[in-house]
């Protein structure tokens, strides 16, 4: 009910148990998963930036299948008018620094 359009926004115990029923299935996924160290598989940073938005993820590979990914951490901020007016390389340097500065507990064994 809170994405239908023309309807008052209601927050109540039914949002709150949709919530977290939501959080629990997140957790839960096979989908998510931790990074493995001692694997020899590729771990991918990737950052996409646009001048309102920058969004990034920490996924690895699957051995078997370098195709299939295992997605640990997402991140995404948004962006100030000053910094909206960043040139498109230093928009993407900038949204490489904050990825790398977000997961850097993530990346230190990488």
């Amino acid at each position: 009910m809170l994405t239908q359009k023309d309807i008052p926004f209601e927050f109540g115990p039914k949002q709150i148990a949709a919530q977290i029923d939501l959080k629990e299935a997140l957790l839960e996924s096979p989908a998510l998963r931790a990074i493995n160290y001692t694997s020899p598989s590729l771990v991918i940073l990737a950052v996409d930036t646009s001048h309102i938005a920058i969004g990034f993820h920490l996924c690895q590979c699957n051995l078997e299948n370098p195709r299939k990914h295992y997605y640990n951490r997402f991140g995404s901020i948004t962006l100030n008018d000053r910094k909206a007016r960043f040139s498109q390389p230093k928009l993407e340097i900038y949204g490489l620094y904050h990825a790398l500065c977000s997961l850097r507990l993530y990346l230190i064994g990488i």
